[in-house]
């Protein structure tokens, strides 16, 4: 039986690319955020708009008349906050919207439970569930597919995320807003509120995103990624040294790589580049032992490793890594949680 001394970098990338670890990982970036709100704002402001239409339907043209009304009253008020610098100005508005959400918190107390739960879906409380969604689903599959042990250590971890995120968004939303209707005041008198909504909700996801990025590099990677790239790393070293591993890991690699969602996956150009070099590899090996050449012409090279390893009698050193592997098999648990060894 005959080993061929592959890359190892090539082995890992494409063991992470065939069960489904990060090759390349990056977190959502704070584009992705903007983008994400944009998206529930305007669904939001859409369906405001239907109400307004369905409201005014009988008398469109009073209801135009009122909503300049209003502009043209908040205008005044706005002008009215306008300090001797932009940093005065801030100062105002900051102080403003302060008695605002007083008054809000205040009404709210007063009122139902539906006007308590529109106050905390409106404020942090809104945000906090929404980061605590979004950690949701990881949490419970690593308690699935880990266990209590490392689903307790997920927890932990997403719960401190979700608290460095709200404590960003908090912190960001409510200096953002009052620097924002400042500029918007400044502008154009009027729509300062408007403006400083806008202004808060994105330097709070900014502030957000920050948060929750320094505490990730804190905690350390998700408890399910860190699984993933260990077994990745013990299926390469199997792959190293056992050809049939190599086998299977090629396949099911080539499979992912073929496959409609490879066009979506961020990591399946590094992954082809390593599949691509350890299938020339292979090929190489296999043509020096049919004593052709090693090299093999880059037109004619395939696309997966047809190679079929001769059964020969084993000797002493390929029992000794027979015996390797099978103690990499058995060590810590290798292979359970995710059937990958079971399956390919």
């Amino acid at each position: 039986m005959t080993y061929v001394n592959y890359n190892m970098t090539n082995l890992q990338n494409v063991a992470k690319y065939a069960t489904g670890a990060a090759i390349n990982h990056t977190e959502v970036s704070f584009a992705d955020g903007v983008i994400g709100y944009g998206l529930l704002m305007g669904g939001a402001k859409a369906i405001q708009g239907g109400r307004w239409l369905i409201k005014n339907r009988k008398d469109y043209k009073g209801a135009i008349n009122r909503a300049k009304a209003n502009f043209q009253k908040n205008a005044a008020f706005e002008r009215s906050l306008k300090g001797k610098n932009f940093y005065e100005t801030v100062k105002n508005t900051a102080r403003h919207q302060k008695a605002v959400q007083q008054a809000s918190a205040a009404a709210a107390a007063k009122g139902g439970m539906l006007a308590k739960a529109g106050k905390f879906m409106g404020g942090n409380g809104g945000f906090a569930l929404l980061s605590l969604a979004c950690e949701a689903p990881n949490i419970y599959n690593t308690y699935k597919e880990l266990g209590a042990d490392r689903g307790h250590k997920q927890l932990l971890k997403s719960a401190a995320i979700v608290g460095a995120e709200t404590a960003g968004y908090a912190v960001g939303a409510k200096a953002g807003a009052a620097a924002g209707a400042a500029i918007g005041t400044a502008i154009c008198p009027g729509i300062g509120t408007a403006v400083g909504a806008v202004a808060g909700v994105l330097t709070g996801l900014a502030c957000s995103w920050l948060a929750g990025k320094g505490v990730r590099a804190i905690v350390g990677k998700d408890e399910l990624q860190k699984a993933k790239e260990d077994q990745a790393r013990r299926i390469a070293l199997q792959a190293s040294v056992h050809p049939e591993q190599f086998d299977r890991v090629m396949a099911k690699a080539g499979d992912k790589l073929l496959s409609e969602d490879a066009e979506s996956n961020p990591d399946t150009p590094i992954a082809l580049q390593s599949f691509r070099e350890l299938a020339y590899a292979a090929e190489g090996e296999t043509t020096a032992e049919s004593g052709g050449t090693s090299e093999v012409p880059s037109d004619e090279r395939p696309a997966l490793p047809a190679s079929e390893k001769p059964k020969d009698e084993k000797s002493d050193l390929d029992k000794h890594i027979d015996q390797f592997v099978a103690n990499i098999n058995g060590y810590s648990g290798f292979g359970t949680g995710f059937g990958f060894m079971q399956t390919v």
